[in-house]
């Protein structure tokens, strides 16, 4: 096969933030950074046996839905990389994208699009660290790269790692996260075995902190939502309430609920407080520690979910579960299909685990509501809540 080709048409945008176009022989090539409507010159630069990536050498015409001027590390950073897409039409891809992943559901509906602005929304932040220089990897490398501006975080996010990266003067890369609440108080943790000296203002938490406060308290929607430095968080500063809303609102009629993946607590308290009967389990320690300090210990646990969820003994309404990317073990789908809860709500990260799981519930499941959180505007992710009810 050639290495290079000219007037590549890109057909469509696909999951994980690729444009998709056709070879001269019909072979599938994905490029990074092109938009539907896009005509291209190319090169491959990893050839499979079915399908191909490349990049863009050159862009020959511009599809209308491509825009301009977002980002001046627009088609070098891993990050954003629907960042050139129009805002309207990145929602059409996104719909696009999640009804043909769900095409195996019978009359599929996407009840609601939550949306916010692109500029600003991140509160919470993960950066590479070298050198003395903050960055990012390059797409689908990981290769440094240098920023000093970034469009989607919260302006004031990026003001600490800037100045914390100039002590960090090793050539290997580490990283660096931050979270910020509503009245400017931040967390920064340093992902480090180096131990360096940081001034005391800095505020700066390594794994070599001893006695430093690791944890801040989030407001959302009234309810106050305890973050620790290591620990995840929601992201998306515009629509965490609405996000909230809609788990919580899901989940009205049922008292006894077991809640798999809590955290700290984003969905767990708001349904405590409004007299839920609540069991939440997570494996991250931390986490749990500062739940049980609002809701009470015996309200939650830390245990290996994957691997210990059958030592969980079933009397419960519902289940809402917030797992990571991957999804979820089987011995979680097991247990679903095994006790039956009434009402399953799943809060999700990537919709093909997400469909993968529906799937292997299928028998005893239906798909009542399926909404589109838009959490992460300008990238492919897509956030999702599917409310499924037992035959």
């Amino acid at each position: 096969m050639e290495n290079s080709y000219k007037g590549i048409d890109i057909i469509e945008n696909v999951y994980e933030g690729y444009g998709l176009g056709k070879l001269p022989d019909g072979k599938v090539v994905f490029l990074p950074f092109a938009v539907t409507g896009d005509n291209v010159d190319i090169r491959i630069t990893d050839d499979k046996k079915r399908y191909a990536y490349g990049e863009i050498i050159a862009i020959n015409k511009k599809s209308d839905k491509r825009v301009e001027g977002f980002c001046k590390y627009e088609g070098l950073c891993g990050g954003c990389t629907f960042a050139m897409i129009d805002d309207e039409y990145e929602e059409t891809i996104k719909r696009t994208i999640v009804k043909k992943i769900f095409r195996f559901i019978d009359n599929f509906e996407i009840n609601s699009y939550i949306k916010s602005s692109t500029h600003g929304y991140r509160i919470r932040g993960r950066f590479k660290i070298s050198n003395g220089k903050l960055g990012f990897y390059k797409f689908g490398s990981h290769q440094f790269l240098e920023i000093d501006s970034c469009p989607v975080m919260k302006p004031s996010i990026l003001e600490k790692p800037l100045e914390v990266a100039k002590y960090y003067t090793f050539d290997d890369v580490t990283e660096l996260s931050i979270i910020e609440n509503s009245d400017g108080e931040q967390l920064t943790f340093l992902h480090t075995d180096r131990q360096i000296e940081f001034p005391e203002e800095a505020g700066v938490i390594t794994r070599f902190s001893q006695g430093t406060k690791d944890y801040i308290f989030i407001n959302v929607g009234g309810y106050k939502i305890p973050a620790h430095a290591k620990g995840f968080f929601q992201t998306n500063r515009y629509i965490m309430e609405d996000f909230q809303k809609i788990v919580t609102s899901s989940l009205e009629n049922c008292y006894k609920i077991l809640e798999l993946y809590c955290g700290s607590g984003f969905f767990t308290i708001p349904l405590w407080e409004k007299g839920k009967k609540i069991t939440a389990l997570d494996n991250d320690r931390r986490a749990i520690e500062l739940l049980g300090g609002i809701i009470g210990n015996k309200r939650c646990k830390c245990i290996d979910i994957d691997r210990d969820i059958k030592k969980i003994a079933f009397n419960f309404d519902a289940i809402l579960m917030d797992p990571d990317r991957n999804g979820l073990s089987k011995n979680v789908i097991d247990y679903l299909n095994e006790n039956k809860p009434t009402l399953v709500v799943y809060v999700s990260c990537n919709p093909v685990t997400m469909a993968r799981d529906i799937k292997l519930l299928g028998e005893n499941y239906k798909l009542d509501k399926f909404y589109i959180i838009d959490q992460f505007p300008a990238t492919y992710h897509i956030e999702s809540i599917a409310v499924l009810s037992k035959h």
